[in-house]
């Protein structure tokens, strides 16, 4: 183990100093080939006032979503990129999208065009109105109208004319199929749309066959209605009576890529391999922009060991479609099977970000890679959400029994892992003042704030938590465990806040408030301790799983040896590889040097912070992002140099190193220096996003964006995201542009 000094915390403060480069105009010849127009249809507004039918808010979708799709020469993205959209922006679908909502959501899904509006059902006709967005110029159309009394027919009316409001000229054969109806019978329709709500809220299965069979007692002819059924027939393990469903939709529909796709992936689950490949390729050829026959070679190749083309099938999926998370679950297994650790978590990490609820085929993917990737305690979380979600939607019995036969075994193997380490200097709250009194002013001493400090109530409580238990180690189990129920997926926030152990617990009821892993750790420690516990914060360099990272988690002595207990990873007795044990002195220096304000400010705290702990490298690195926010370029060189060689392996350093090289003018010095953070860290959003922009200047235009995108996928501050997502939306804006664009500021 290391010296027993702070090294590194969760900075974020300094990403706002970092230096911002102005893309360079683009002329069209400057690219390669336009890239197809991207173009998302979003929910309509429900004004039907009728709570019993919630479901045309997804049939209304899906309806005018296929129309458009028609269309070739645009790329219509998925629903699932519009519920990401959705869940980014913090609306529900049927809610009224204004048009900045709607240029946030087409931002965030990276759609050249958004088309949005309303439905609503008065005078025994339909009633729709939309709107055009264009993202990159945030310019609306006009009001787009259709009345009908057949929703279809306004549809068609509907997608024809967005296609002349955004100088798409359909062929015949689109028009033609633009023009094609699913049924005329509206209680088929009504049936088969009830069943969609089912299907899309991962409801009965039982219900959505109900549903699925009356809408074929009232129309036959309906194809979509029989995949909805081979749907709930599939999940439900009714194989035998697929085969009829399977033939009967084809007859009626033999060009429909789903039913192809739905029967390649029945004919896999039966291990019937030859008619499961034979079907998903008709599905594939049938339409470019169908991701799912991918997902599904993928998975028939995993079944027969191929896991190279297994690979390759997911990859081409996620070019298609980049917010389906079943995708990139899918992957991530594949990758645990390759034995490659740091792919299969990016992957992981992927699918956490587009669907932190996740369907529960994709939460079994997840179970399955954690599994094979030893990471027992998350592979047991997921295991159990997909048990509860199989139990909710009455998924067949054999699969649930499985399942969790194998969870409680799981559960019955993880064991606390003790570590070797020193322990720390301990100091009485008495005794810590001292110190700080001997080594401040007293103006210095004002702005000092301590982070562990308890309070009657966390005392209080933490005598609550323990009450008649005996040993230690039971004692700071209890504290872990009644800290679980408010560690849940969505509730982190990665905005930087420095709030203590008392403030933390004053907002821990709130249901809104997100803490990151330092909070959860100083809350921790200040309970242990009022629990009698020798317990302190820890500086983690290195996860369990040999990630870099910049982590705070709390550690509890018992019997000389040290329990690593993390809230964040939920994970008591967790094996972190690289850390340091802080002392409460190191602890205020941490404080003092992560404090939000101004640069000036920040720069007096960071040297206030050295002065009670020269050895602190996180100090140090938040001093030179201070200065550099100042423009004291030259002490902030001198700093940064300093911070390296106490600190070869922060990556945050050659963040820094690189932005004082771009102000010297040293491009590819630069350049040299934010790969070298990266390479240290790839999931570190600071240096994607840096690097982009470099390369956004020097006009890498593709290059430019593929890195804003995966700094986006890391970690990243809200507002920055925001503003990257913008650029994002401006450069696909010009790549896919005709000439006349060509010369349009970027």
């Amino acid at each position: 183990m290391k010296k027993n000094h702070l090294k590194t915390l969760p900075v974020v403060w300094f990403a706002m100093c970092l230096y911002v480069l102005p893309l360079p105009q683009v002329k069209a010849a400057d690219t390669e080939e336009p890239e197809r127009m991207t173009a998302g249809v979003l929910f309509f507004e429900d004004k039907l006032s009728d709570p019993d039918k919630p479901y045309w808010q997804h049939l209304s979708c899906r309806v005018l979503t296929e129309k458009l799709r028609h269309a070739k020469s645009i790329r219509v993205l998925s629903n699932q990129a519009i519920k990401f959209g959705y869940r980014q922006i913090g609306k529900q679908r049927g809610q009224a999208i204004d048009a900045a909502q709607a240029g946030k959501l087409g931002e965030l899904i990276e759609a050249r065009k958004i088309v949005f509006g309303s439905y609503q059902f008065k005078d025994n006709k339909w009633h729709l109105e939309a709107f055009v967005l264009n993202t990159a110029s945030e310019k609306v159309s006009k009001q787009i109208t259709a009345q009908s009394a057949d929703f279809f027919d306004a549809a068609e009316q509907i997608v024809k004319k967005v296609l002349d409001e955004i100088g798409v000229k359909a062929t015949e054969k689109e028009l033609a199929n633009i023009s094609g109806k699913w049924t005329t019978d509206k209680q088929a329709l009504d049936y088969c749309g009830k069943g969609l709500e089912l299907y899309e809220s991962n409801g009965s299965l039982s219900k959505q066959e109900e549903f699925n069979r009356k809408a074929i007692d009232s129309d036959e002819q309906f194809s979509f209605a029989y995949i909805g059924l081979m749907a709930a027939l599939g999940s439900q393990g009714k194989f035998d009576e697929l085969e009829s469903v399977i033939e009967k939709a084809l007859q009626i529909d033999p060009e429909n890529k789903e039913i192809y796709q739905m029967s390649g992936m029945i004919n896999f689950l039966k291990d019937d391999f030859q008619a499961a490949e034979k079907h998903l390729k008709r599905a594939m050829s049938l339409d470019e922009d169908y991701s799912q026959p991918l997902i599904g070679l993928g998975h028939l190749c995993m079944a027969t060991n191929k896991v190279d083309d297994a690979i390759s099938y997911y990859k081409k999926a996620i070019a298609v479609d980049a917010f389906d998370a079943d995708t990139y679950s899918s992957l991530a297994l594949a990758y645990a099977h390759k034995r490659q650790r740091k792919n299969a978590v990016k992957q992981l990490l992927e699918v956490e970000r587009l669907d932190p609820e996740k369907a529960m085929n994709t939460n079994l993917m997840v179970f399955q890679t954690y599994f094979l990737l030893g990471d027992l305690p998350k592979a047991a979380e997921y295991g159990e959400r997909v048990i509860q979600q199989a139990i909710e939607t009455g998924t067949h019995p054999q699969m649930i029994q499985g399942l969790t036969k194998k969870v409680e075994k799981i559960k019955a193997s993880l064991t606390p892992v003790y570590l070797t380490a020193e322990m720390p200097t301990k100091y009485s709250a008495e005794h810590l003042q001292t110190i700080i009194a001997d080594k401040l002013t007293k103006d210095e001493q004002k702005l000092v704030v301590y982070p562990l400090k308890s309070n009657k109530d966390i005392d209080q409580w933490a005598l609550k938590l323990t009450k008649g238990i005996e040993s230690d180690f039971d004692k700071a189990k209890a504290i872990f465990d009644a800290m679980l129920y408010r560690i849940q997926p969505g509730s982190f926030a990665f905005e930087h806040t420095d709030s203590t152990a008392e403030e933390v617990f004053a907002e821990w009821d709130d249901p809104d408030r997100k803490f990151i892993c330092q909070e959860l750790a100083k809350l921790y420690v200040a309970l242990a301790r009022a629990a009698k516990l020798e317990a302190f914060c820890v500086s983690v360099q290195k996860r369990y799983d040999n990630n870099v990272i910049s982590h705070l988690c709390a550690g509890v002595f018992l019997d000389g040896k040290l329990l690593l207990v993390d809230p964040s990873y939920k994970w008591f007795g967790v094996p972190h590889k690289e850390f340091a044990v802080l002392n409460d002195l190191q602890m205020v220096a941490a404080q003092l040097s992560q404090d939000d304000r101004s640069s000036e400010k920040k720069e007096a705290l960071c040297r206030i912070a050295l002065k009670l702990d020269p050895d602190s490298r996180i100090s140090q690195t938040n001093l030179a992002a201070a200065l550099i926010g100042q423009n004291k370029w030259k002490q902030a060189e001198k700093t940064v140099n300093t911070a390296i060689e106490q600190n070869s392996d922060n990556y945050h350093n050659y963040v820094l190193a690189g932005r004082i090289e771009l102000h010297n003018g040293n491009i590819e010095e630069a350049e040299k220096l934010i790969r070298k953070s990266i390479g240290i860290n790839p999931e570190n959003s600071m240096s994607r996003f840096m690097l982009g922009r470099l390369l956004g200047s020097k006009g890498q235009l593709r290059q430019a964006r593929d890195e804003f995108r995966t700094g986006l996928r890391c970690e990243h501050l809200r507002a920055e995201g925001e503003g990257i997502r913008k650029l994002i939306v401006k450069i696909i804006e010009t790549l896919g542009s005709e000439s006349e664009m060509a010369n349009k500021d970027l």
